[in-house]
């Protein structure tokens, strides 16, 4: 059997909600906004990664996409709030690459054997030298992670110990109102 940190959380949070999603293939039939956006995001910031291009045109150019597509937008958002607000997290976002060296294995997919018949697996965001460290790095939005709550994430300590590297790191795409 294959577990990945998705699979384990649900089931760790919900066994009910893991046998909807995973064995029934029980999905929301409206898309909330706020993934989307949050994907066009993350997709950006790996595409610039991978690539070298710009992530800002990356997520306008993902996030158009969009536009026409059924989605569930919350209380305050809008399709053109988003959009600002993605150039503006791109942008910010740029500033912050820049102090990681090394980048390798961006959106690469792992397993590694665990206990006998069962094996780890996922797709690290990426790996980078952080100040001259390999780190591990995982791609969040929604909220802002401390240190200290990065350090703590069930995540990236399934993905350190998967991988051997014992740094890891968040970066936060966090859509706030002073956005």
């Amino acid at each position: 059997m294959r577990i990945s940190y998705s699979k384990w959380d649900k089931f760790r949070t919900c066994p009910y909600k893991y046998k909807l999603h995973y064995i029934d293939g029980w999905r929301l039939k409206r898309t909330k906004a706020i993934y989307a956006f949050g994907n066009c995001c993350h997709e950006a910031i790996t595409g610039s990664l991978k690539f070298g291009l710009d992530p800002v045109s990356i997520f306008t150019n993902l996030w158009n996409e969009q536009q026409d597509c059924d989605l569930d937008y919350g209380n305050d958002d809008s399709f053109n709030k988003l959009t600002e607000i993605g150039k503006v997290l791109m942008a910010r976002t740029v500033d912050k690459l820049k102090v990681i060296q090394n980048v390798s294995h961006v959106e690469e997919y792992f397993k590694m054997p665990f206990e006998g018949r069962h094996e780890l697996e996922g797709y690290v965001d990426f790996i980078g030298d952080l100040k001259g460290v390999l780190t591990i790095f995982d791609i969040k939005s929604g909220k802002s992670f401390t240190d200290f709550e990065a350090k703590l994430s069930e995540q990236l300590t399934f993905y350190a110990t998967a991988l051997g590297i014992k740094n890891v790191a968040l970066i936060t795409l966090s859509k706030t109102k002073t956005n």
